[in-house]
């Protein structure tokens, strides 16, 4: 009797945020595949890349989103199952420059530009009288806030003193 023996999907199948808009995506090799063809795991029905090596560079993404692939082999023109999806984001921008407004006796407000992060990005800022951050640091807003927000007031400062800021988002 003839019979055919199924192979299976590819597995291992990672990712890598190369910067804010894209993607390294690689996958272990599957025996006798001559192609791979890779899908949107959010909707798994037109493949958005035919490959004949187990990687692809997933290009033109938006900022600090995530993005998932599920993958096939095909092996003699048979085309395997799905894989299991892999989700990964792509990296968070950096914000922008902070500024000062509202400068006061012992307080002052700071605004910073999002920079292409959706409205769901966390950030963090950190104040410090040293210009390195090497001492005297303070982390008024840690990234476990989940403070999404682009401006915030420091208040109770110490008076003639100069403070320094950074803001970092996250994905």
């Amino acid at each position: 009797f003839p019979y055919t023996t199924l192979f299976r999907s590819p597995t291992s199948i990672g990712g890598t945020a190369l910067g804010v808009s894209s993607i390294s995506w690689t996958w272990g090799s599957v025996t006798g595949a001559q192609s791979y063809n890779v899908y949107p795991a959010s909707n798994p029905v037109s493949p958005v890349a035919n490959r004949t090596t187990p990687d692809w560079i997933e290009l033109n993404l938006s900022t600090n989103v995530a993005y998932g692939i599920q993958v096939t082999a095909i092996v003699n023109g048979v085309e395997s199952v799905l894989s299991t999806a892999t989700t990964v984001y792509t990296l968070a921008a950096v914000p922008t420059v902070p500024v000062p407004s509202q400068v006061g006796y012992s307080s002052f407000t700071i605004t910073w530009g999002a920079n292409q992060n959706p409205v769901t990005t966390p950030f963090e800022v950190s104040v410090s009288s040293v210009s390195t951050f090497a001492t005297a640091v303070s982390t008024p807003i840690v990234l476990a806030n989940n403070f999404t927000g682009t401006t915030t007031n420091f208040v109770n400062l110490l008076p003639s003193t100069t403070y320094y800021f950074h803001v970092r988002a996250v994905n």
